[in-house]
């Protein structure tokens, strides 16, 4: 057996997956916020894929051949219980979490997804509005962190519109504009509003 690969070349082997299977994927969570400028350590790998799309069989024979541990089975029973697979590298702590396209918000996260280069390879990421917006639908504390330090450091290239649509959609408009207003405020201020979010229904 062939030693396995570092977290950027399983990165890149999942990525070239799904573009040689024309499967619609995207890659959102730790990663995405290390593109887009708030640097964090992470070893998973956060996607939603078009399921429907995915020859499951295939996708898990993929999976074992680089070293993940993944059963048809556990994956069959995720996409029919519109939850999530955790997928776990046998020698490495790199992780896949997988979820499919159960929602309207998972499809438009699909559709407005964008093509980017990291090293020699491409990834399909996230948009930065739509990840703001999911970040504030989620709520925990990390999720509103996240949410307001990508919004601060974006801001200048953020497509408002966009923001604003997709805040509609997930139904979080108040949230949005008050995290607009808050990133103004000192870094004393956003920490209280962060917290002042959590317990709420």
């Amino acid at each position: 057996m062939s030693e396995p690969p570092a977290f950027l070349e399983l990165l890149r082997i999942v990525s070239d997956y799904f573009h040689q299977r024309k499967v619609r994927y995207v890659i959102v969570g730790g990663i995405a916020v290390s593109v887009y400028g708030y640097p964090r350590s992470t070893q998973d790998i956060d996607l939603i894929i078009d399921h429907e799309e995915l020859d499951v069989n295939d996708f898990c024979d993929f999976l074992r051949t680089n070293h993940f541990q993944v059963t048809e089975i556990d994956l069959l029973a995720a996409f029919k219980e519109k939850s999530h697979a955790t997928i776990f590298h046998r020698t490495l702590s790199t992780r896949l979490d997988v979820k499919g396209k159960f929602s309207i918000e998972d499809e438009d996260t699909l559709h407005t997804a964008l093509e980017l280069s990291i090293e020699d390879f491409k990834i399909t990421l996230v948009s930065p509005e739509a990840f703001i917006i999911h970040k504030l639908k989620f709520g925990s504390s990390r999720d509103l962190e996240d949410a307001l330090a990508v919004y601060i450091r974006m801001k200048p290239k953020l497509l408002t519109k966009e923001l604003h649509r997709i805040a509609r959609l997930t139904k979080v408009e108040p949230l949005l504009s008050e995290l607009i207003e808050i990133a103004d405020k000192s870094i004393k201020q956003q920490k209280k509003w962060v917290n002042s979010q959590l317990g709420r229904d």
